[in-house]
C-alpha cells in the first residue's frame, strides 16, 4: 500500500522454469513443452519445441532483471536459480516479492520466453494441451496461494477460432483466472478474420475481462498483400504516429474490424504500452479517418478517439509525461503496473518511483490509475 493507496499492478510476469508447470499438460503431449537448456557461454535459455528447435535458445537475460541493479544486468549468462533469482520461484517467493516492493496485488502474464517459443511451432492438439495445462496450472497451485493478490491471465491455443472459444469457455469456470490475455487473434493467426465475432461474442457473453501485453497478433509490416475486407488500408490510413506504433496497430485493427460497434461493452487493459503518446494517436486517427473514409470505405459508428478513450486502458511504468498531460488522455484510460520482474520494473524501489511520479496529483486521480480502473476492469471487488 502507498499513501493509503492498494497498488494493483496491471503488468507482471511469471518468469520461472516450465518445470514449475509442466507436470500439468497432458503426458502424451510434453515432448512439446519448452525446454531449458544450456547455453554455450554460460547461463541457460528456452529452447523452442518442434520446428524451433532450428533457432538459437532465448537466453533468461533482462526477463529476470529485477533486483540486480543497473549496474549488474546483462543479456545473458543466467540461470534458473541464480545469485539473485528473483522472479524465478513459486508463488509463496512472489508473494514475498510483493510484500517487499509494496505491491498489494498483481496481474501475471505468462513468460516472455513461453510465448515466443510455442507460436506456430508445435501441432494444434500440443498447443491446446499445453494452454489448458499452463491454465490449470495457474488456477490450481499459482493463484491459488492468494487469489486476492495474484490474478492469473489465461492464454489461447494459437490454432482455431472453435478452440479459443472452447478455452475462453472453460477457463471462465476455473478459480484464480481473472481475465484473457491475447496473444494471437482468435482465429489463431496474426489477422483478424470474421469468425473472431464468435469470440467477442462469447467474451461479452461471459463478462470475460481481457488484456494484451503491448500488442498482439502480427505488425503492420507483417500483413499479407492480400486479405479479406479492406483492413490493411484502413489500419495504415489511420495509424499514422510513430510513437507505439505495434501498440496503435492493433487498437487500429479492433477499431476497423468495427468490434466496438457489435460488442459494445468489451474494454481490452494494455500492459507496457505507455500512456503519454496516446492523445497524438488519438488525434491523427480521427483527422486520418475525416480525410480518408470514403475512398478507403471506412464506416465507423464513431470517429477514432471514440473508441481510444473508452474501450482501451493504457498501461505505463514510469511515464511521467502521461501524469501530467493526463487530463489529455482520461484518467479512466490509464493504469500503471511494475513489469516485474523484467528490466523495466523498479523493485524493491517501486514505492520510491511512486512518490516522484505522483508527487501533487489528487488523490482520487492516483487511485484509480494506481489501481481503481484495472480492479473495475477485472470486476474486483472494492475491498
Amino acid at each position: 500500500m502507498w499513501n493509503g493507496i492498494r497498488l494493483v499492478s496491471d503488468d507482471s510476469h511469471f518468469e520461472g522454469s516450465p518445470d514449475q508447470w509442466c507436470d500439468h499438460v497432458d503426458a502424451s503431449f510434453r515432448e512439446w513443452l519448452p525446454t531449458v537448456v544450456e547455453l554455450p557461454g554460460g547461463g541457460q535459455g528456452w529452447q523452442m519445441p518442434g520446428k524451433g528447435k532450428e533457432l538459437p535458445p532465448i537466453p533468461l537475460g533482462l526477463n529476470v532483471g529485477a533486483g540486480r541493479g543497473w549496474e549488474n544486468l546483462k543479456t545473458n549468462g543466467i540461470s534458473y536459480p541464480d545469485e539473485y533469482n528473483v522472479g524465478m520461484g513459486d508463488a509463496a517467493q512472489r508473494l514475498a516479492e510483493m510484500d517487499r516492493d509494496g505491491i498489494d496485488a498483481e496481474v501475471v502474464y505468462p513468460p516472455v520466453s513461453g510465448k515466443r517459443a510455442l507460436d506456430g511451432f508445435i501441432p494444434g492438439e500440443a498447443y491446446i494441451a499445453i494452454a489448458e495445462g499452463y491454465n490449470n496450472w495457474l488456477s490450481e497451485v499459482y493463484t491459488a496461494a492468494d487469489p486476492d493478490r495474484i490474478l492469473g491471465l489465461a492464454i489461447l491455443p494459437h490454432t482455431t477460432i472453435d478452440d479459443a472459444v472452447a478455452e475462453l469457455r472453460r477457463v471462465a469456470t476455473l478459480p484464480g483466472i481473472r481475465a484473457i490475455a491475447l496473444q494471437s487473434w482468435p482465429n489463431g493467426g496474426g489477422h483478424p478474420r470474421p469468425e473472431d465475432d464468435k469470440f467477442w461474442a462469447a467474451a461479452e457473453e461471459l463478462g470475460m475481462p481481457l488484456t494484451f501485453h503491448f500488442s498482439f497478433g502480427a505488425t503492420a509490416d507483417e500483413r499479407p498483400a492480400e486479405f479479406e475486407g479492406n483492413w490493411a488500408p484502413a489500419c495504415t490510413l489511420l495509424t499514422r504516429v510513430d510513437t507505439n506504433a505495434r501498440t496503435a496497430f492493433c487498437c487500429t485493427q479492433l477499431i476497423v474490424n468495427r468490434v466496438f460497434d457489435k460488442f459494445p461493452s468489451l474494454r481490452f487493459s494494455i500492459a507496457e504500452c505507455g500512456a503519454s503518446w496516446m492523445p497524438a494517436y488519438a488525434m491523427q486517427a480521427d483527422t486520418n479517418y475525416t480525410r480518408h473514409r470514403h475512398h478507403a470505405k471506412i464506416e465507423l459508428n464513431h470517429e477514432p478517439s471514440w473508441y481510444i478513450k473508452r474501450h482501451f486502458i493504457f498501461g505505463m511504468q514510469d511515464d511521467d509525461l502521461a501524469i501530467r498531460i493526463r487530463p489529455e488522455i482520461g484518467v479512466e484510460a490509464m493504469s500503471w503496473g511494475t513489469d516485474f520482474p523484467h528490466v523495466a520494473t523498479d523493485y524493491p524501489h517501486t514505492l520510491q518511483l511512486l512518490d516522484r511520479m505522483f508527487d501533487g496529483v489528487p488523490e482520487d486521480d492516483a487511485r484509480k490509475i494506481l489501481g481503481g480502473n484495472l480492479a473495475a476492469h477485472l470486476k474486483l471487488s472494492p475491498a
